[in-house]
């Protein structure tokens, strides 16, 4: 648990954004506290968890030093191991961290095994739209039309491109036999 951590313990902390874990080592750790505690400052006085009201859970601010960082994190739930919060998962054992790193592989799989079903998907539900807006139908064929004309467009002027070439050199600008006939 988070309140049981003390200096020199070591925390994983992975970074579901960035994809990265980082090891480090508690340097210190807050007393547990209550979020209206937070709010008035600490001001209230402690009471036994006992005489705690229901929905007050308790939490603890942890910093700890990484190889290259210090990280604050603040209001770790004090009664558990681990929690998620601001896209990182923060544990206070390996055990769950491999639990945690082993479930986010296995949906990273599942997402890629269903790459196929969702793009014939996609496919599908366009199809469907052709056939249910007749507007919808004559975008697309306005679309494809526009895209073939474009590529119409790009041959000309590649094929226009290339007579110019020859043009310029049949009149003499850069062929070698003309230039050798005009001094003979």
């Amino acid at each position: 648990m988070f309140q049981g951590l003390r200096q020199g313990n070591i925390i994983y902390v992975i970074d579901k954004g960035n994809l990265t874990l980082t090891l480090a080592e508690v340097e210190k750790v807050s007393n547990p506290y209550t979020l209206l505690q937070k709010q008035q400052g600490n001001k209230m006085q402690m009471l036994p968890a006992y005489m705690q009201p229901p929905g007050q859970e308790q939490f603890v601010d942890v910093v700890a030093k990484s190889a290259d960082h210090v990280l604050n994190l603040e209001e770790l739930p004090a009664n558990q191991s681990y929690c998620v919060k601001n896209n990182l998962f923060v544990c206070d054992n390996t055990e769950m961290t491999n639990t945690e790193i082993d479930n986010s592989e296995r949906a990273s799989k599942v997402i890629i095994d269903s790459v196929p079903y969702h793009e014939k998907a996609i496919k599908s539900y366009k199809e469907m739209k052709l056939l249910i807006n007749p507007q919808f139908a004559k975008e697309k064929e306005q679309e494809e039309k526009i895209t073939e004309l474009q590529g119409k467009m790009e041959g000309i002027e590649t094929t226009l491109g290339n007579m110019m070439t020859m043009l310029s050199d049949a009149l003499g600008h850069n062929n070698p036999t003309l230039k050798k006939l005009k001094e003979d």
